[in-house]
C-alpha cells in the first residue's frame, strides 16, 4: 500500500499495478467525518466510524475503463487494458469542512490475481510459425527489453524493443530460423522474463484471448469433430398483401404458422499433453472477456469473436501432462424463414 499524510490526515491506497477486479481499499483517517472519493466525474461521499474510514474503490477504477473497446484494443504497441486513474480522496469534517484532499495517479489493469498469487519471471509459452504472436508484459517504468533467438540451443540473433513508459506493452516476435525465444531485461542481471518455445506450422484453429493479467495469449488448437445445433422458432405468419396472395396462390391468411431455424455450430478443441503450469494458464480461455478466432491473416489478420461453451474442466494433479480439452461456440449462423 502507498501512503501519505496531508495536513495531518493520513491516505493510504493502492500500489502500482492494481487489479481492478480485486479489492482495492483506500484508509482516511484519524479524524475525520466523512470521505469524498472520486474519479472521471463519479463522487460518493462514506461515512467514517471512529474517525477512519476504509472504502473499497474498485468500481471506481473499473470507471476509468468506459471506453475501453476489448476487441480493438490489440494494437502492437502500449495496450488499452493497462492505465493510470486519478481517484481524488477528500477528508471532511463532520459540518462538510475540507480538512483534507489528495489526488493519487494509480495504474490499473483490467484483471485480477488470485489468492495468494505472484507473478514470476520465467513463465513459458509456446507460439507457431506463421500465426501472429505478442509477448506482453507490465513494465513499470520506460526500459529496454532484449529478444534472443537461438538455433539448436545456439543463440542466432539478438535484437531488442523499448517500451517508453509505464504501462502493458505487446510485442510483435517473428522468429526466422529459431526454435526457442528468450525475452530478457537489458541490465546488468539480465533477468530471464519469458521463454518462448517456437514450433513449425501446422493447420487448427488460433485463439487469441485476454488473461487474468490483461495480457493477450495466444494458442494453436487441435480440431475433434463439429457438432451441430439446430433449433426451430415458430411465430405468427405476417403479410401485408394477403390478397394478392391468396387469390394467386389460394393462400389461406386465417391459418399456418412462419417456420425459421437458427444454427449453432459447436467445435471441440483439444491442446494435446500440456504441462501442468500451462493447463491453468489455458484456463483463463473459459472466463476471458474477449476470445477471437483467427480467419485469414493474408494479407492481414482478420479476427471473430467466438464463445468457449460452460463446462468443468478438470485437472489431474497426478499427471505431469494431460490434455487441455473444451468446445468452441462459433458465431450463430442466419438461416431462411419460409
Amino acid at each position: 500500500m502507498a501512503a501519505v499524510t496531508v495536513n495531518g490526515i493520513f491516505f493510504t491506497y493502492p500500489d502500482d499495478p492494481c487489479m481492478v477486479f480485486n479489492p482495492c481499499i483506500v484508509t482516511v483517517g484519524h479524524t475525520v467525518a466523512r470521505v469524498r472519493i472520486g474519479t472521471n466525474g463519479i463522487y460518493a461521499t462514506y461515512q467514517a466510524k471512529d474517525g477512519d474510514c476504509l472504502i473499497d474503490i474498485r468500481s471506481f477504477l473499473q470507471a476509468g475503463f468506459t471506453n475501453l473497446r476489448m476487441g480493438k484494443d490489440l494494437v502492437y504497441a502500449k495496450s488499452e487494458l493497462g492505465k493510470s486513474v486519478s481517484v481524488q480522496m477528500t477528508a471532511l469534517a463532520s459540518d462538510n469542512t475540507v480538512l483534507a484532499m489528495y489526488t493519487a495517479s494509480i495504474f490499473c489493469i483490467w484483471g485480477a490475481t488470485a489468492i495468494g498469487e505472484i507473478i514470476d519471471n520465467g513463465e513459458q509459452w509456446t507460439m507457431w510459425k506463421g500465426y501472429p504472436f505478442t509477448y506482453g508484459r507490465y513494465f513499470a517504468a520506460a526500459e529496454t527489453v532484449s529478444v534472443y533467438e537461438y538455433v539448436n540451443g545456439q543463440a542466432a540473433d539478438v535484437y531488442s524493443y523499448n517500451p517508453t513508459s509505464q504501462g502493458i506493452w505487446n510485442t510483435p516476435i517473428v522468429p526466422t530460423t529459431g526454435d526457442k525465444i528468450e525475452i530478457r531485461s537489458y541490465n546488468l542481471q539480465e533477468t530471464l522474463y519469458a521463454t518462448i518455445k517456437v514450433e513449425d506450422f501446422r493447420e487448427g484453429v488460433y485463439l487469441r484471448w485476454v488473461d487474468r493479467h490483461g495480457i493477450w495469449r495466444y494458442w494453436l488448437f487441435k480440431k475433434g469433430d463439429p457438432q451441430r445445433e439446430v433449433a426451430s422458432r415458430f411465430g405468427m405468419y405476417d403479410r401485408i398483401d394477403y390478397a394478392d396472395y391468396e387469390a394467386v396462390y389460394g393462400w389461406q391468411k386465417s391459418s399456418g404458422r412462419r417456420q425459421s431455424y437458427t444454427r449453432n455450430d459447436i467445435q471441440p478443441l483439444c491442446a494435446p499433453l500440456v504441462d501442468q503450469d500451462t493447463f491453468d494458464r489455458l484456463q483463463d480461455i473459459t472466463t476471458s472477456p474477449c476470445v477471437d478466432m483467427l480467419l485469414d491473416f493474408d494479407p492481414n489478420e482478420k479476427w471473430t469473436a467466438v464463445t468457449v461453451q460452460p463446462g468443468t474442466y478438470t485437472k489431474d494433479v497426478k499427471k505431469p501432462e494431460q490434455d487441455f480439452l473444451l468446445n468452441l461456440v462459433l458465431p450463430e449462423i442466419l438461416i431462411q424463414s419460409l
